[in-house]
C-alpha cells in the first residue's frame, strides 16, 4: 500500500477562536535529524482550556499552528542521522525542544515558548513547532524515546497507557533531578490536589504558618521533618502559598523544588536558607537520562501500568477536541488520563 500524503489535523488559527480540523493537510517530511511519527494518542493537560483561550500566563507559539504538546505513536519515517531508532519503533515523543546549538533555547512544540528573544523566536518558527493533535508528527530525532512494545504486552499493559508518560516526565525532573531524592527521604508535595499528588498523605493547610508547619511535621516519620518540599503551585497562584509552612517544617539540609506554573515572587527567608543549608531550585521537564529512567522502570514492571494499576485512559477523536478539553478540564487526576487519538493503535 503506497504511503499517504496528506492527513487530518487539528489547526488553531487564532486563540480564543474555535480551530479548525483540516482534513487534507501534508504529512510532515522526515528531514535530517528527525522522525515522523504516526500518533495514536496525544494526552492533554488539565489546564488546558486556559491555552486555547489565550490566558494562559506564559509565552505562546504564534498561531496558526497544530497544538498539543507529547505523543504516543509509531515511527513512519526516519530522517537522516538515526543510528538505532527505525521505522515501525513505537515510541513517546517528549515534549520539550531544545535549541541544538544553545540549550537555553527551548519550546513545547504546539504549545509554549521559553523567555522571550531572537533565539527563542527562530526556534519556535522552525521545523518543530507544530504538535500532536494530527495524525503524523514531526519531532528531533532525540525527542522520541522507543519502547520495547513486546515487553509491555508481556505485562498486559494496554499500548495507549503509557501516555502515562507524559505526567511521569514532568515529576521525574523534581524527583530525580532536582530533589535528588533517595531511599528512606521523607516529601511533601503541594499542593497536592491534582495530577502530582493526590496518592500522597494529606495535610489539610488552614494559612497559619506555624500551626501547619507544626501539622507537616507530626505526619513525618518519628517527627522528624522533611527532606525534600516539592511545589507545585498552579498557573493561577500567586506565589506559593504553601512555601512558607513547608520551609519552616524542613530538616537542615532539606531542598525546595520549585515546579509549578505560579506567577509572582516566590521568598524564602534568607537566614533560614544560611542556617539550615537549604537548597532551592526550579524544575521543568526532565533530561533525557531520566525520561530513559522511567521506561525503563515501566519496562521492568515497577511502575505498574497494567490491567490493576487504575490506569484509566479516556480517548476522543480529532472532531471531538472541545469534548476532550472540557473532559480533561474536570477529570484530569492521578492516573486519569484524557487523549486526542488521531489513529487507531494497530500494534
Amino acid at each position: 500500500m503506497a504511503n499517504p500524503s496528506t492527513q487530518r489535523a487539528v489547526v488553531l488559527e487564532e486563540f480564543g477562536k474555535p480551530v479548525s480540523i483540516v482534513n487534507s493537510r501534508p504529512i510532515p517530511e522526515a528531514i535530517s535529524g528527525s522522525v515522523v511519527v504516526k500518533v495514536f494518542a496525544a494526552p492533554l493537560p488539565r489546564y488546558i482550556q486556559s491555552f486555547y483561550d489565550g490566558t494562559i500566563p506564559a509565552p505562546t507559539l504564534t498561531p496558526p499552528f497544530v497544538p498539543n504538546p507529547g505523543a504516543l505513536g509509531r515511527v513512519h519515517k526516519v530522517g537522516s542521522g538515526a543510528t538505532k531508532i527505525k521505522e515501525g519503533d513505537l515510541v513517546y515523543v517528549s515534549t520539550a525542544i531544545l535549541g541544538r546549538d544553545d540549550p537555553n533555547t527551548f519550546i513545547m512544540t504546539g504549545h509554549v515558548k521559553g523567555p522571550p528573544g531572537p533565539n527563542t523566536d527562530r526556534l519556535a518558527e522552525g521545523d518543530f513547532r507544530d504538535g500532536s493533535f494530527q495524525q503524523y508528527q514531526r519531532a528531533p530525532l532525540e525527542n522520541a524515546y522507543p519502547i520495547n512494545e513486546r515487553r509491555i504486552k508481556e505485562l498486559g499493559i494496554d499500548p495507549i497507557k503509557l501516555v502515562s508518560i507524559s505526567a511521569l516526565s514532568v515529576s521525574a525532573g523534581a524527583v530525580f533531578e532536582a530533589g535528588d531524592i533517595k531511599i528512606s527521604d521523607t516529601v511533601v508535595i503541594g499542593p497536592s490536589g491534582g495530577t502530582a499528588g493526590s496518592r500522597a498523605l494529606a495535610v489539610l493547610m488552614t494559612g497559619d504558618v506555624e500551626a501547619d508547619a507544626a501539622k507537616i511535621i507530626a505526619a513525618t516519620p518519628g517527627g522528624e521533618g522533611v527532606d525534600v518540599y516539592n511545589d507545585w503551585s498552579p498557573g493561577g497562584a500567586q506565589g506559593a502559598p504553601y512555601l512558607p509552612a513547608a520551609e519552616h517544617a524542613l530538616k537542615r539540609g532539606g531542598r525546595i523544588v520549585l515546579s509549578g506554573g505560579a506567577f509572582g515572587p516566590v521568598e524564602v527567608p534568607y537566614i533560614s536558607v544560611v542556617f539550615k543549608k537549604l537548597k532551592v531550585e526550579g524544575s521543568w521537564m526532565c533530561n533525557r537520562q531520566s525520561m530513559e529512567r522511567i521506561i525503563r522502570m515501566i519496562e521492568d514492571g515497577r511502575i505498574d501500568l497494567g490491567p490493576e494499576s487504575g490506569v484509566q485512559v479516556n480517548r476522543f477523536q480529532l472532531d471531538e477536541v472541545y469534548d476532550a478539553i472540557k473532559h480533561a478540564e474536570e477529570n484530569t487526576r492521578w492516573r486519569n488520563i484524557t487523549v486526542v487519538a488521531p489513529n487507531v493503535y494497530d500494534g
